[in-house]
């Protein structure tokens, strides 16, 4: 596992910029560590990338120093070990309903005594048995332990789930959010806006950061949008997929020509 400063900077409350790495490619993450991110989400659940790939990608981003999460399909515990053992930086746990929840998490990605996470000196997060036994265990404080939030189930626990130690931070999933809410897919619906102005408030009150999503196309309106999520005391955003950023760049490119044509 490569030592990164991004536990840190988050905990720290910096304000960092991140994006959804969802095409299953390697050269995508290289790309994005040298479009100047401070860290890439790598998304299991939504999409094609398995395993295998999720390490590709990893290394591949360790490659260009671009410090990565691993959004898990599920709240399994043999999922999260997995993620981790690929030696990415943090783990994004999704739909974290409850407390319940938010610790089954938690212990998946710890050593014991802390946690229930398999140990194995073998995998590339311990550099193949080449580190000492200490400072794999020392992983344990540096890895990051996302809880995403998607759902008005968890509003009932949020407070809690927000002191839950080891629960590095909280993400906010304004996509399933908008659905949770009776507005599905409506992102700038004023249900949900409340809902996550109100999360970020409460993340902010109670000193945990708080990373939130903007899904956009243009610059303008992502301006827009980040000044106010910072104004809600978000940490740090997630703006766009690789995917919506390739096509947003080749729409522009055609429309230039298109325009030049006539």
């Amino acid at each position: 596992m490569k030592n990164y400063s991004l536990k840190k900077d988050i905990l720290a409350g910096k304000r960092l910029a991140g994006i959804w790495a969802q095409a299953p490619c390697e050269e995508i993450v290289e790309v994005i560590g040298y479009s100047g991110y401070d860290f890439a989400v790598v998304d299991m659940e939504h999409g094609c990338i398995g395993l295998e790939t999720a390490e590709r990608m990893v290394r591949a981003s360790d490659a260009v120093n671009l410090p990565v999460f691993v959004r898990v399909l599920d709240n399994q515990p043999t999922m999260i070990m997995k993620a981790l053992e690929t030696g990415a930086a943090g783990v994004v746990v999704p739909n974290v309903c409850s407390v319940a929840d938010a610790e089954k998490a938690v212990k998946a990605a710890k050593y014991a005594p802390h946690g229930t996470r398999g140990a194995c000196p073998f995998v590339r997060s311990a550099n193949h048995n080449t580190i000492p036994t200490a400072e794999m265990i020392a992983q344990d404080g540096a890895i990051i332990v996302c809880l995403l939030i998607e759902g008005t189930q968890a509003f009932a626990d949020f407070d809690a789930i927000l002191t839950i130690p080891g629960a590095d931070c909280i993400m906010l999933g304004p996509v399933d959010l908008s659905f949770s809410l009776g507005v599905g897919g409506r992102l700038d619906h004023p249900k949900v806006k409340e809902a996550i102005a109100m999360m970020a408030k409460k993340g902010k009150d109670a000193g945990k950061p708080v990373i939130a999503n903007i899904f956009h196309p243009d610059g303008a309106e992502i301006r827009k949008q980040a000044a106010e999520l910072y104004g809600m005391g978000v940490n740090a955003i997630i703006c766009n997929t690789d995917k919506t950023a390739l096509i947003a760049g080749m729409l522009a490119f055609t429309e230039a020509l298109r325009q030049a044509a006539k």
